[in-house]
Formats: structure tokens, C-alpha cells, sequence
């Protein structure tokens, strides 16, 4: 009997680990994030192409063939900290959902084709240390509520 509860043990440590639970309001906003980009923008081989939400969970690890790149996780794989995508050219807006990433720290969409205005949901990422915007195609002002992101030391909207 000692046998199988040792078993047992093992064996629910081993799903734990192999199955991380990113958190609910997480993966909503990294669906909404990824619908707001226009698919013919998504070359196969980027990051973004990776994100497959039925095969995989974005934090979870290894990542092999899903979620390969773009996003970090909290230790705990738990909650995103970072999402950070290549320079391939995607075209789309920055979704308000995107406010729903609590646990935030780093937003770089540097060197695509984002467009739109920066939602003013954006002020809600009270962990942003950084937000990198660099070369895309926003338009309208920058909302005044990002002075509220208290952490935030790097801002580039060049």
C-alpha cells in the first residue's frame, strides 16, 4: 500500500510539472492578442506561428514545438512576464486585452507593423518595467495614463 501512495505521489508531481496551469485570464489575452494580428502577417516559422493554444499551454515546459518563442513565464509557470516578438513583420493592433496580463513586465513589439492606437487599457500593467514600440505604425497620442506605470524605466515609442 506504501508502494502506490509513493506512486501516486510521483506521479502527481510528474503532471504538475509537465502540465503547468497558465493562468485563465492569461491565455484570453494571449488569444485576443495573437486574433488582433492579421494571420497573412504570420510567416510559419515565427514565434507567433508557435502559439497554438490546442496543443499546448503557453507556459507550460519543455517547449519543443509549441510556444517555442515571445513569451516568459513566472517560475511557477503560472502567469506571463514577458512577451517579446521577433521583427518579422506582423500587422495588426495592440489589443486591450492585453490589460488582462497582470503579471507583465516586458511588452516589445519592436520593428513590425502594429498600427492603431496604444489602448489606454495599457495603464493597467502596473508591473511593465518596459514597453518597447519602436518602428511600427501606431497613430494618436500616447495615453496620458502611462504615468501611472510606476516601474516602468524603459519606454521606447520611436
Amino acid at each position: 500500500m506504501a508502494t502506490f501512495f509513493i506512486s501516486l505521489v510521483f506521479f502527481l508531481c510528474f503532471l504538475h510539472s509537465t502540465y503547468a496551469l497558465t493562468s485563465p485570464s492569461d491565455i484570453s489575452a494571449l488569444k485576443a492578442f495573437k486574433a488582433s494580428v492579421k494571420p497573412s502577417s504570420i510567416p510559419t516559422w515565427s514565434c507567433l506561428a508557435s502559439w497554438d493554444f490546442a496543443a499546448a499551454d503557453p507556459c507550460a515546459s519543455p517547449r519543443r514545438t509549441h510556444f517555442t518563442c515571445g513569451l516568459t513565464c513566472t517560475p511557477d509557470s503560472k502567469r506571463v512576464t514577458q512577451i517579446t516578438l521577433d521583427p518579422v513583420g506582423y500587422s495588426g493592433t495592440l489589443t486591450p486585452l492585453v490589460s488582462q496580463l497582470t503579471q507583465l513586465a516586458t511588452l516589445d513589439l519592436a520593428d513590425n507593423y502594429f498600427y492603431g492606437i496604444i489602448p489606454f487599457s495599457i495603464s493597467s500593467l502596473v508591473n511593465l518595467q518596459s514597453l518597447t514600440l519602436r518602428s511600427n505604425k501606431f497613430s494618436g497620442s500616447v495615453p496620458s495614463s502611462i504615468t501611472k506605470l510606476k516601474l516602468l524605466e524603459a519606454l521606447d515609442l520611436s
